[in-house]
């Protein structure tokens, strides 16, 4: 599969990291909260809030797909996840938060995360810029995922 998840080290670094920004803030970890944070850092798919919904609630029979639309808006406001709108259709979240850009794929709706440093560096000169200040930019490339393009 052409979308990794992390390994298991990386995984339990990310919940260690989520556990003290709740901390840091004063939220409590709840067992809904860290499921969710966990499901998420373990898929390599950029999962939308449903995708999230799914994964967790055969562990959490009790989960409401409301308590995952509000631990996603809580993790947003953690800086710990960012959303990713892959060709304008259902959020998709994305746990990593180095600079980097994004391969989606215009059938199946892969998102795939591309180093920053393997796209050249974007200068927008000042007269394109509309008099927006520019705090960073993305890139999102669209095309056919090695599965879409076997099928």
């Amino acid at each position: 599969n052409f979308m990794n998840a992390p390994p298991p080290a990386e995984i339990d670094r990310r919940v260690e990291e989520f556990r003290a920004a709740c901390r840091a803030r004063g939220l409590s970890v709840t067992p809904q909260r860290l499921e969710i944070y966990r499901a998420l850092v373990s898929r390599g798919d950029h999962p939308s809030p449903e995708m999230l919904y799914e994964a967790v609630r055969e562990r959490l029979p009790n989960l409401s797909l409301a308590t995952v639309y509000k631990t996603v808006d809580t993790l947003q406001e953690l800086g710990l996840v960012q959303p990713v709108s892959p060709l304008h259709e259902r959020i998709r979240l994305d746990p990593n938060m180095e600079p980097h850009h994004h391969l989606v794929c215009v059938r199946c709706k892969a998102v795939v995360d591309v180093d920053a440093e393997v796209v050249e560096r974007l200068r927008l000169p000042p007269p394109a810029r509309h008099g927006f200040r520019v705090f960073g930019a993305s890139v999102q490339f669209s095309g056919l995922c090695p599965d879409c393009q076997r099928a």
